[in-house]
């Protein structure tokens, strides 16, 4: 939502917040603000990161939109503001990330863009030159993944045009480090925030359009292994000079400008807007507003708590001081566990044991119980011996600046059932009537026929038949 009147700006480009990844939590969160100490500058569009717990910020535009070579760290142990050596090249609008313990400031704008890659050593409290990007440019977003410092679209060396380039600075390759190029962005732009998750980089919002900037509500996610880029649910609210951190493994997003057309020209809403994008469900939520709109501001985030300092301001987007701090709190939430079926003994009582799994807060809360008859009892482990019937028990999660968490359980008792001893054999039955004859079978299938018996042995040789009858006397011879 705006966080202050529209106004008419000209609007060229954004220092993109750097990031912490922390582990994934789906625990439910409550989002707080506090306002800390004002940096003693008013500045638009500075550099900055994280260094050792210290939040390191330079240079910038002051209100006359000069360049200024002030830098300025931020304790938050003491809340306190102190000056550190100045920037040699006075800038605003370049792609910082941390790395190795320095800041690396890439690019931006003294008034033309530039190629140089400035670095602040916070020991020595010096500065030192490193190599060059490979052509000069403006506006991008930085990141550091898997040990490099990532520098994504922007403006072109010309500033006329919006570029989807993406350059990775190595500092173990050569005697000093290189650049070198990755996949293009699927979409050139200016003013995005970008932030890293277990090694993938996300990249979000900006600014397009030739003559003017129209806000975007893109998000794209670089995989530094495979060098690919893919698409995923866009922001709720389309904006750009917006800054971005990742706290529990979610990016958060916040403040910006959105663009709209008005009477044919071009408006620029400052806005207070706080969204959080889940990577686990591709999912985002509005989280409600800052404490007040910042834009093009400096960024960083020391432990669990996200700084926001200084940028475009309300109420008309001049360069603040003002510093405002996100703390994301697990919420309590507490569980008394599954409901119990016991059974009572013979004295009609069961023993019952009951405990309290409790998450989130600072670790904490106090565990109270309360229960049937004005019971009570303090503790996550309770003991007890309960009669016959239902008993309803509430245990109650409470620590201090968060509210309260609550559960419920039920211990049901039940009645015994009693077995007796077993009885005598009764007498046998009488004998059944016989049964019916069963039914015939059916006929088997034929066997198959026989082998060919053995030749027989030759008989015996037959008995001698009878004399036959003489034969007739033949004729009488010559």
């Amino acid at each position: 939502m705006p966080a202050s009147r529209c106004f008419r700006i000209v609007l060229l480009f954004l220092l993109a917040g750097s990031a912490v990844a922390l582990p994934v939590s789906a625990q439910a969160q409550l989002v707080e603000w506090s306002t800390l100490a004002p940096r003693a500058t008013p500045r638009t569009g500075p550099a900055s990161g994280v260094i050792n717990g210290t939040l390191i910020v330079a240079s910038g535009l002051d209100g006359s939109s000069a360049r200024t070579p002030t830098v300025e760290a931020y304790d938050p142990v003491t809340n306190a503001w102190s000056a550190r050596a100045p920037i040699p090249i006075a800038l605003y609008a370049a792609a910082s990330g941390v790395l190795g313990g320095r800041l690396y400031v890439a690019g931006g704008s003294p008034w033309s863009n530039i190629a140089d890659l400035q670095i602040y050593d916070p020991v020595s409290n010096m500065w030192s030159f490193g190599p060059s990007l490979p052509s000069a440019a403006a506006g991008m977003a930085g990141v550091v993944v898997d040990g490099r410092f990532c520098v994504f679209g922007g403006m072109n060396a010309s500033n006329t045009a919006k570029t989807n380039t993406a350059l990775c600075f190595d500092p173990a390759t050569g005697s000093a480090g290189s650049w070198g190029s990755r996949a293009p962005m699927p979409t050139a732009r200016l003013m995005a925030a970008g932030a890293a998750i277990d090694g993938l980089v996300y990249v979000v919002g900006g600014a397009f359009g030739t003559y003017n900037n129209q806000s975007l509500a893109t998000l794209e996610v670089y995989d530094a292994s495979t060098n690919t880029w893919s698409t995923r649910a866009p922001m709720p609210t389309h904006r750009f000079g917006l800054q971005a951190t990742v706290i529990d493994g979610q990016l958060f997003a916040v403040g910006g400008y959105q663009h709209r057309v008005v009477n044919g020209g071009d408006a620029y809403d400052l806005l207070d807007v706080v969204e959080r994008y889940d990577p686990l469900t591709d999912t985002w939520t509005t989280l409600g507003s800052m404490p007040s709109g910042h834009a093009l501001a400096a960024a960083g985030q020391i432990g669990d708590v996200f700084h926001v300092v200084g940028g475009a301001s309300p109420p008309n987007a001049a360069p603040g001081t003002r510093h405002d701090a996100l703390s994301v709190i697990d919420l309590l939430i507490v569980s008394a566990g599954v409901d119990q079926l016991l059974t009572a003994d013979v004295f009609g009582t069961a023993p019952a044991s009951l405990l309290a799994a409790v998450s989130g807060g600072s670790g904490g809360a106090l565990v109270t119980w309360s229960g049937p008859g004005g019971f009570t009892a303090s503790g996550a482990a309770l003991n007890l011996t309960l009669g016959i019937g239902v008993h309803t028990f509430t245990v109650t999660a409470t620590e201090a600046g968060l509210p309260a968490a609550e559960d419920t359980v039920q211990v049901s008792v039940q009645i015994p059932t009693l077995i007796g001893p077993q009885g005598p054999v009764g007498p046998q039955g009488p004998k059944g009537d016989k049964g019916d004859p069963g039914t015939n079978g059916t006929n088997g299938v034929d066997g198959a026929p026989g082998a060919k018996g053995d030749t027989g042995a030759t008989g015996t040789a037959g008995a001698t038949g009878p004399i036959g009858p003489t034969g007739p006397i033949g004729p009488v011879g010559p």
